[in-house]
């Protein structure tokens, strides 16, 4: 379907940046330079400044010519209190009985009889490690070469250096939340700077930054503002990351699909691959024990133990362990040391293999886990292992017995690819389509455990989750097979609508006084104040100018300003409502914008009018006539030297000083509308629809009116690039 760029134009935020760079010679602008415009309120001009257009006198919708540059004497409209009816007060419901979401979504009793299967210790299969000589001839694995890799005694290995590039960091664009999400859940993908949708694994490293392994995207480091990019490129052996370690050394491990492992030291990558000895290439789960080995659990290989220094020259050394040795299979996902100094190795098809320095015990469906293919493990506060299996569900082994955990009891999916156990006590399960489970085992008020789903409807960015981590400031982010990276922070949300007492359920506006209390401005309700017990509802009946509130305002006296569309500005004291239009003196009836400058003038945007300033005694009109770039302007704002910037709709941005206009031009851009995998590249030129930031008191901005088509829109100006995500029809 086309998609007609002109629909793009009208009201779009956007932010440019400019990259600087060192020259000794400056070349030429790139684009028109700002403007300055002296402010002419003698006669005014005669023609836009910018557009070169003829300006026609501004007559209000009386039909009367507004003068324009001048003060005005303004005296609003009195509406007293006796002549209209009281405000609707509506006591707000219990807050026990509000309609609140996710603090539980989808919460599932877990039956209190489990699949519980007793362990027979007698039964295990426990195969010591024999001593191998020096000449022995029968241990080997293959590479994928051919060639016979010595296993069960250490082998000297050297890792190989290679170049490497730093790369520089790229700035990232804020998290955003999926559209109907009713969670708190935020996600970054590659439009806010990603390497890959595709995330493998997650680490938090000591100084707090997170680093994320992609699915042929490389590594990803991100400090929260933005992100640095690791490749084969600079100097990483493959782009396929499955597994990251920080090791006690500050060292970063990072374990490839295809390309071995790479050590980084924050200088150089240093390559092990079967051609330094490693038994096999695709590294699946890495591991550094209370010793300070490292495990690598290959796919195919065995696993690995690394020792930096065993050999007696010093060198380091690689021992493989595999089925020959005692393993039960060599194919091992996951990796854990229990607390007691055990390994424990999860393969894909010989269940759980436990290593205790001396022997290999082999735990399977025959002894009571639920399969043998083991994604993940993980050793709670408690002691008690789990195990993550495919189509199995999730495993607990308390020493003594197995107990299963499926869909049956409630799991969101039976195919567990992470674990982790939060700060809290708390369990969560990745899973493979059913997102992510977090289980507790006493929250219900009964104190029976709960299993508590997170999928996509509730704002996850996709329901397979390969990852698991919790920061240092417990959020929690989620790493996703297409979706990128998911941010939850553990918040709820609870809803406030007609049902428990708001006037409308289209709210253009929102303020919190210097009571404490919240007013919404609504789309056709009015206005309505919320004390945190009761709702009030003020409307044109109870003498509000216009029931269409687009903007709102507490000024430093403690009246509240109400913009509205239609209606002009109405003024609130506490006691009685002022009206404020074109009859009055205002240059239009439709006000977008408030804004309290810091010598306390009110100024009042509006859709025609221009921009006018209220000094308490008069009104002044600013229009294209004394050197404002449009007529429309959308947003105000004033900044730290006591400049006001005001966005248009047509002519850009205008900064005034108080004797002059600043004109920002119009710069080109390219956009991109993406529906689904399509993309559709045009040129479009912005500039003409720019917002800018408000204050806290000024909520009110227009929004897009768009075909009903849901598009990522991407705009990039230089190496700038800002995404924004709209829903719109």
């Amino acid at each position: 379907m086309k998609i007609k760029l002109a629909y793009l134009i009208p009201f779009f935020l956007l932010s440019a940046c400019i990259n600087k760079q060192k020259t000794d010679e400056k070349p030429p602008p790139l684009y028109h330079q700002a403007q300055t415009v002296a402010v002419n309120t003698d006669g005014g001009y005669a023609v836009n400044q910018v557009t070169r257009e003829p300006i026609e006198p501004l007559v209000n919708s009386l039909g009367d010519i507004i003068l324009t540059g001048a003060p005005i004497p303004a005296t609003g409209k009195l509406i007293h209190p006796d002549r209209v009816s009281p405000s609707r007060v509506i006591p707000a419901p219990p807050s026990g009985s509000l309609e609140k979401h996710n603090a539980h979504p989808n919460v599932h009793k877990i039956p209190e009889e489990l699949t519980v299967i007793p362990f027979n210790h007698d039964s295990l299969n426990v195969i010591p490690i024999e001593a191998i000589a020096v000449d022995d001839s029968a241990h080997y694995i293959l590479n994928s070469t051919g060639d016979r890799v010595k296993t069960g005694v250490p082998m000297p290995i050297q890792g190989k250096k290679v170049k490497t590039t730093q790369p520089s960091p790229s700035t990232a664009l804020s998290p955003r939340f999926k559209d109907a999400a009713n969670t708190n859940l935020q996600y970054l993908d590659v439009d806010q700077g990603m390497a890959s949708s595709y995330i493998y694994s997650i680490l938090e490293d000591k100084n707090g930054n997170l680093w994320f392994g992609t699915y042929g995207g490389g590594v990803s480091k991100y400090d929260g503002a933005s992100f640095t990019h690791y490749t084969e490129k600079e100097g990483l052996s493959y782009n396929y990351v499955r597994s990251i370690l920080e090791d006690s050394k500050g060292n970063f491990w990072f374990g490839t699909y295809g390309g071995g492992v790479s050590k980084y030291d924050g200088a150089f990558f240093t390559h092990y691959t079967e051609k330094e000895g490693l038994s096999n290439n695709y590294v699946w789960s890495m591991l550094e024990d209370s010793k300070g080995n490292l495990w690598f659990g290959t796919y195919g290989g065995g696993v690995t133990k690394y020792d930096g220094a065993i050999m007696p020259s010093g060198q380091a050394s690689f021992t493989h362990y595999t089925e020959k040795e005692g393993l039960s299979h060599n194919t091992v996902l996951s990796i854990l040391e229990d607390s007691k100094g055990n390994l424990w190795f999860g393969t894909q098809g010989g269940g759980v293999t436990k290593y205790d320095g001396v022997s290999f015990s082999h735990y399977t469906e025959k002894e009571g886990l639920s399969s043998n293919i083991v994604y993940s493990i993980l050793e709670d506060s408690k002691g008690n292992l789990w195990f993550g299996t495919e189509n199995g569900g999730v495993t607990k082994y308390d020493g003594v017995s197995f107990s299963h955990y499926t869909e049956k009891e409630g799991l969101g999916n039976n195919t567990v690819l992470s674990i982790l156990e939060d700060s809290k006590g708390n369990l969560w399960f990745g899973t493979e389509g059913g997102g992510v489970t977090k289980y507790d085992d006493a929250s219900l008020p009964s104190g029976q455990a709960s299993f508590t789903h997170y999928t996509e409807k509730e704002g996850l960015s996709n329901n397979i989750v390969w990852s698991i981590l919790e920061d240092s400031k417990r959020n929690f982010w989620f790493g996703s097979y297409g979706g990128g990276i998911t941010k939850y922070d553990g918040a709820s949300f609870t809803h406030y609508t007609e049902k428990e007492g708001l006037s409308y359920n289209y709210v253009r506006s929102i303020i919190e006084d210097s009571k404490g209390n919240y007013w919404f401005g609504t789309y056709g309700g009015g206005v309505t104040k919320y004390d945190g017990a009761s709702f009030s509802h003020y409307t044109e009946k109870e003498g509000l100018g216009n029931n269409y509130v687009w903007s709102m305002l507490e000024d430093s006296k403690g009246n509240l300003w109400f913009g509205t569309y239609g209606g002009g500005v109405t003024k609130y004291d506490g006691a009685s409502f002022s009206h404020y239009t074109e009859k009055e003196g205002l240059s239009n009836n439709i006000v977008l914008s408030i804004l309290e400058d810091s010598k306390g003038n009110l100024w009042f945007s509006t859709y025609g009018g221009g921009v006018t300033k209220y000094d308490g005694v008069s009104f002044t009109h600013y229009t294209e006539k004394e050197g404002l770039s449009n007529n429309i302007v959308l947003s105000i704002l004033e900044d730290s030297k006591g400049n006001l910037w005001f966005g248009t709709n047509g002519g850009g941005v205008s900064k005034y000083n108080g004797a002059s206009f600043t004109i920002i031009p119009k710069r080109k851009a390219s956009v991109i509308i993406s529906f689904g995998r399509s993309w559709k590249t045009a040129r479009e030129t912005y500039g003409s629809a720019l917002r800018v930031g408000a204050s806290r008191n000024m909520m009110a901005q227009p929004s897009l009116t768009l075909p009903k088509r849901k598009a990522s829109v991407t705009i990039a100006s230089g190496q700038c690039r800002k995404t924004v995500r709209e829903t719109y029809g």
